[in-house]
């Protein structure tokens, strides 16, 4: 059984999270302030003003055409990411991106924990869902 994280430690788990990238980005389009206010308040929630952590939003990319891609939304999104990884490199340091779906799950608190305190060597970490 999944041992569930008390919402004080998914909050120490994203302050270690956070305090270990200086480049901090919340994709999200700017016409999307009720999915900000969503965002504002899940940090708020664990005690993170998005501001003070460093947490910047950064403008989602918009199409009118899928060009390929399965809508306009899946071509935004990829190349949003796509601009963020390039800004890394440029920067030649690490950075944290999140999309503005996300969520502070108190069941993947274990998770968390055990990336924070184990030594990797990685480029690119995933936290997509876990099924349960």
């Amino acid at each position: 059984m999944r041992r569930r994280h008390d919402k004080a430690q998914v909050a120490r788990d994203l302050r270690a999270l956070l305090d270990q990238f200086e480049d901090k980005f919340v994709i999200s389009l700017a016409t999307r302030q009720d999915r900000r206010l969503r965002v504002r308040g899940g940090f708020a929630a664990l005690g993170v003003d998005m501001q003070t952590a460093g947490v910047k939003w950064f403008d989602g990319l918009r199409f009118e055409e899928a060009a390929g891609f399965p809508n306009i939304g899946v071509r935004g999104c990829f190349n949003s990411h796509l601009a963020l990884l390039k800004e890394c490199v440029a920067r030649s340091r690490p950075m944290l991106i999140m999309e503005d779906d996300i969520q502070f799950n108190h069941s993947a608190g274990e998770a968390w924990s055990r990336v924070l305190t184990a030594p990797v060597d990685w480029d690119i970490a995933y936290y997509g869902y876990t099924t349960p």
